[in-house]
C-alpha cells in the first residue's frame, strides 16, 4: 500500500466512524436520570440533558459526542 492509498484508508475510516458517533438515536427513559438506546443503558455520568423534565417511559431524541457522553436533545411524542 502506497502513502496515497493509506491516507485514503485513514480518511474512510474517520468518515464512517464519525457517521456513527453524531447519528441521532431515538431512546427511552429508564427514570427520570437514566436512558436506554437499544440494549445499551445509559445513567446520569454519561447523560447531558437541555433543562426540561423527564420521567420514566418518556420517548427522547439523544446523540453520541464521545465514547462516554451522550446528549439528550429533546422529548418526542406522538400527535
Amino acid at each position: 500500500m502506497n502513502g496515497y492509498e493509506k491516507l485514503i484508508s485513514i480518511i474512510r475510516q474517520e468518515v464512517k466512524r464519525n457517521q456513527e458517533t453524531y447519528r441521532i438515536k431515538r431512546g427511552t427513559m429508564t427514570s427520570a436520570k437514566t436512558c436506554a438506546v437499544g440494549e445499551l443503558e445509559l445513567d446520569e455520568e454519561d447523560l447531558i440533558k437541555a433543562d426540561i423534565e423527564l420521567k420514566k417511559g418518556d420517548e427522547v431524541l439523544i446523540v453520541k459526542l464521545s465514547e462516554d457522553t451522550w446528549v439528550i436533545l429533546c422529548k418526542v411524542v406522538n400527535v
